[in-house]
């Protein structure tokens, strides 16, 4: 009843939010947006002592820029105001936490939506802790919604809270543990009573047991500084910016450091390491579609990736600094970059409108078959143009033309004894090009006899008939009329290289017999 009376509740205080809070928030009351870092500080135990205080301390994008090796204070909270809401410093549980929200795929200064920041508690202040595995997109938005909920609930407290209460401004907001359902950071860091210390409400880690730790706990005597590393998990399967990568482990941001007199530090590591310098050079970088462009390695340093963005959509990640090659598939100028990533850092170089694509004139070109031929007889043209191409023009010689829009073949018949030129004009993007075969196809009148000789019983036909290589046919019938079908083939033969023949007939018996040359 209580988990359902608070969803209830914050609810409508949401809507109280929207309709009030962009004239007062800003000046007033807590706020904490997309990607802020929220502190959070409360006694151990189950919900023990009266208060809790809930802190945005910044942007995560500041503590992402803070140089390798340097320290910042933090200073959205004052020791006086963490001994306002407890006392003392001694038995008190802290940790950091953010999130990105957003609708589904978009993104935040290049995070995926269910990215989180969490902290974990060092048990040596000089040791960092071992990072936990990245989880799934479903799995961090279980984590980031109790996160979600500790942003919406301790600005709702604060909305209710009134201004002049100690401790209640645009970044920090004291809350009452002792109010019923105002259980806001400890609810959803969620210490269930006997548990030792926070995880989520169970959530962390993503898979597996026991549950991560998140917060961190000062001793009773506290005379020595505590620390909890702070981690970045972008959800598997989408790009970490800060490496490159879609596996692996959270991404090490830095660590904070709660000292004895109540102050709080934030340090970026240190890794001794120079960050590396990108750098690369691509051959060629004017070229048409469908080319591709190498692309070398230049950079300099203590590199472990490189990530290439070809500008088109493409990219590439290595893990060695060998060439790579990519093609463009349309016409344009192209952004390339290169990210390298090392222990030191990381760094980009982009060079704009680097590689300049353009549609190449495409080349025409065709074959015919037969190029030979008689009368009547048909040629198959055969294309075998390339580039990039819309129209095929043919122009055939005897007057006829062929216009399409795709390279399928095409067939003429030529009806008249001559020698034909033959063209194909081919255009695209790039422009036009001809290809033209003078005289390319011979063509001669249908074959004929000559005149027939007798000799003794035999009947000798020949005659001289080009081209040769073409093959030829005699048939005989005694009826003329008779369709060529019905005629009974008695010599089926090529003709010879100067397109000459010669037959002699000692079969047909009848001497009213009829004999027809064919060809093909």
């Amino acid at each position: 009843m209580m988990k359902l009376f608070l969803c209830t509740r914050r609810w409508k205080l949401v809507l109280f939010t929207l309709l009030v809070l962009p004239e007062l928030a800003d000046a007033q009351y807590f706020v904490a947006g997309n990607g802020d870092l929220v502190a959070g500080f409360r006694k151990t135990g189950s919900f023990t002592g009266s208060y809790e205080l809930v802190v945005n301390i910044g942007s995560v994008t500041n503590f992402l820029a803070v140089p390798a090796g340097n320290s910042i204070p933090i200073g959205n909270y004052s020791p006086s105001q963490l001994s306002d809401a407890f006392s003392n410093y001694g038995n008190l549980q802290w940790s950091v936490s953010s999130m990105v929200s957003g609708a589904p795929n978009s993104t935040w200064s290049g995070f995926e939506q269910t990215t989180i920041w969490f902290t974990l508690p060092r048990t040596s202040a000089n040791t960092q802790t071992t990072p936990i595995a990245r989880g799934t997109t479903t799995a961090q938005a279980t984590v980031k919604s109790k996160i979600d909920s500790i942003f919406i609930d301790a600005n709702n407290l604060s909305l209710s809270y009134s201004t002049t209460n100690a401790d209640n401004n645009t970044i920090l907001v004291r809350e009452l543990i002792s109010t019923a359902n105002n259980f806001d950071y400890a609810y959803y860091v969620a210490d269930s009573p006997g548990s030792a210390i926070a995880d989520f409400q169970g959530t962390m880690p993503f898979s597996g047991t026991p549950y991560t730790t998140v917060e961190n706990t000062t001793p009773a005597s506290f005379t020595s500084a505590v620390v909890s590393d702070l981690y970045q998990s972008v959800p598997t399967s989408y790009n970490d910016p800060n490496t490159g990568m879609t596996t692996g482990n959270a991404y090490y941001v830095g660590y904070f450091t709660l000292n004895p007199n109540g102050t709080m530090t934030f340090t970026r590591p240190s890794t001794g390491v120079a960050a590396p310098v990108a750098g690369f050079s691509g051959t060629p970088t004017n070229i048409f579609v469908t080319q591709s462009v190498t692309f070398t390695d230049a950079s300099t340093g203590s590199i472990t990736n490189w990530i290439w963005s070809f500008g088109d959509g493409s990219s590439v990640t290595n893990s060695s600094n060998i060439s790579v090659n990519h093609s463009y598939s349309t016409a344009g100028a192209y952004t390339a970059s290169l990210v390298v990533m090392g222990s030191g850092g990381s760094n980009t170089n982009t060079q704009t409108g680097y590689i300049v694509v353009t549609n190449a004139a495409p080349v025409a070109g065709f074959s015919g078959t037969p190029t030979n031929i008689f009368v009547t007889q048909s040629v198959v043209f055969t294309n075998t143009s390339t580039g990039s191409i819309t129209n095929w023009a043919w122009y055939f010689g005897d007057g006829n033309s062929v216009t399409n829009t795709s390279s399928s073949n095409v067939t003429n018949i030529y009806a008249t004894a001559g020698t034909y030129t033959v063209s194909l004009t081919v255009k695209g993007a790039g422009g036009s090009n001809t290809n033209t075969q003078a005289n390319y196809i011979v063509v001669k009148p249908g074959p004929v006899f000559g005149k027939p000789v007798l000799s003794g019983s035999g009947l000798i036909l020949s005659g001289v008939n080009e081209p040769a290589g073409q093959q030829y046919r005699i048939l005989t019938s005694t009826n003329v009329a008779l369709p060529l079908t019905n005629w009974t083939p008695v010599l089926t033969n090529i003709f010879a290289s100067d397109g000459s023949y010669g037959y002699t007939n000692l079969t047909a018996t009848n001497k009213a017999a009829f004999f027809i040359l064919a060809s093909p």
